[in-house]
């Protein structure tokens, strides 16, 4: 669990001047911590996508004995490169696909050394 613990701070601590080196870089506004979604479309996705995840981790976590926390992180990751790919088709003005773009590869990379600690 500790290593678990290292290797998600240090992937963070790395991603986090790489955000901030975008956000400088290519001028994109500071986002809210509620996100809202591009269409209405993107939004019933969401939440669809949500309870769905719920029942996958509940299925693959706590039935199949993975660990839920990898699920976690693999849900993440889809939801994440969903909202990215969302952004850049509906909303490449103001940028913040590259964000969610950089947060997605910061879930994969985590997500990728968990699952080589625990050799699933």
């Amino acid at each position: 669990m500790l290593h678990s613990i290292i290797v998600i701070a240090l992937v963070m601590v790395i991603a986090r001047p790489i955000k901030k080196m975008a956000i400088k870089r290519l001028n994109i506004n500071e986002e809210n911590w509620i996100y809202t979604p591009i269409n209405n479309a993107d939004k019933w996705v969401q939440i669809v996508f949500f309870p769905l995840l719920v029942i996958f981790i509940f299925w693959i976590g706590f039935i199949n004995g993975y660990s839920t926390f990898l699920c976690f992180l693999a849900g993440m990751i889809i939801l994440l490169a969903y909202r990215s790919i969302m952004e850049w088709i509906f909303n490449k003005k103001e940028k913040r696909y590259v964000i969610r773009i950089i947060d997605s590869i910061t879930y994969a990379c985590a997500f990728i050394s968990l699952l080589l600690w625990y050799q699933l």
